[in-house]
C-alpha cells in the first residue's frame, strides 16, 4: 500500500471515530491510546446459547408477543358464558286517603333477570382465530430462537478461528519477519548485502505486521460479533 492511500484510510477511520466524540466534538484532534484487543471467547458455549435464548431482545419480545396471544385465547375462551345482568330495586308507596279510592301504605322488593340470546354462545370463530395466532407466534419464536442458536454457534467459531490466526502470527510470523529485517540490516551494514536487499526484507516486515493488524482487528470484530449474537454487548469472555 503506497503512503498516500495509506494516509487517507487513516484519516477515515480516524473522522469515523470522531462520530463517537458526538457533534460539539467531532472535528476535535486526537490521538489514540489504550489497547482495544479482546481476549479470545473463554466461557463454555452451551452457557452462551443460554444466555442468548434468555437475553437476546428480540426473542424477548417475540416471548411477549406468544404470551399476548396465549391470553387472546384465554379470553376467547371466557366470552362464551353469557353476561347475565341482576338487578334488585326498592319501591315504597305511602298511604292514601282519597275518599274516591283509599289505600294503605305499601312497600314492593323487584328482582330483575337479564341475558342475551342465545344463552349460550360458542365463539368458535373467535376462538379458532386466537389458537391460529397463538400457534403462529410459538412457531415463530422456535424458529428464531433456532436462528439465534445458529448464530452464536457460528459466531463462537469465528471467534476462536480469528483468534488462532492472531496468535499465529504472534508466536512466529511476527518474530521471524523481525529477525529476517536485523539480519539484513547487520549485513548491510557490514557490506555483505546490498541496499535492494534491505528494502526488501523491510517492505517483507512491513507487509507480516500489516497483516498481523488486519488480523488483529477481524480477530476483534469477531468478538464483538458473538457478544452481539449472545445479546450481551457488556459480556466478558
Amino acid at each position: 500500500m503506497n503512503q498516500p492511500c495509506a494516509e487517507n484510510d487513516a484519516q477515515t477511520a480516524r473522522l469515523a471515530l470522531s462520530t463517537f466524540l458526538g457533534r460539539d466534538r467531532g472535528q476535535t484532534t486526537f490521538i489514540l491510546r489504550g489497547n482495544l484487543e479482546f481476549e479470545p471467547p473463554t466461557r463454555d458455549l452451551t452457557q452462551m446459547i443460554a444466555q442468548a435464548l434468555q437475553h437476546r431482545p428480540d426473542l424477548v419480545a417475540l416471548r411477549h408477543v406468544r404470551d399476548s396471544a396465549q391470553s387472546g385465547v384465554r379470553l376467547a375462551k371466557a366470552s362464551r358464558a353469557p353476561d347475565v345482568d341482576v338487578g334488585l330495586n326498592y319501591t315504597y308507596t305511602t298511604a292514601s286517603e282519597n275518599d274516591l279510592a283509599p289505600a294503605p301504605h305499601d312497600s314492593m322488593l323487584g328482582l330483575s333477570l337479564s341475558f342475551p340470546l342465545p344463552l349460550w354462545s360458542r365463539n368458535r370463530a373467535e376462538i379458532q382465530t386466537a389458537q391460529f395466532t397463538t400457534a403462529q407466534a410459538e412457531k415463530t419464536l422456535q424458529s428464531a430462537e433456532l436462528k439465534a442458536e445458529v448464530q452464536v454457534r457460528q459466531a463462537f467459531a469465528a471467534c476462536l478461528l480469528m483468534h488462532d490466526r492472531a496468535k499465529e502470527f504472534q508466536k512466529e510470523l511476527l518474530k521471524g519477519a523481525d529477525e529476517v529485517l536485523a539480519a539484513k540490516r547487520f549485513s548491510y551494514e557490514h557490506g555483505n548485502a546490498t541496499l535492494n536487499d534491505l528494502l526488501l526484507a523491510q517492505s517483507a516486515d512491513n507487509d507480516v505486521h500489516q497483516a498481523y493488524n488486519v488480523a488483529r482487528a477481524d480477530a476483534d470484530k469477531a468478538t464483538l460479533e458473538l457478544a452481539r449474537a449472545t445479546g450481551r454487548w457488556n459480556a466478558k469472555f
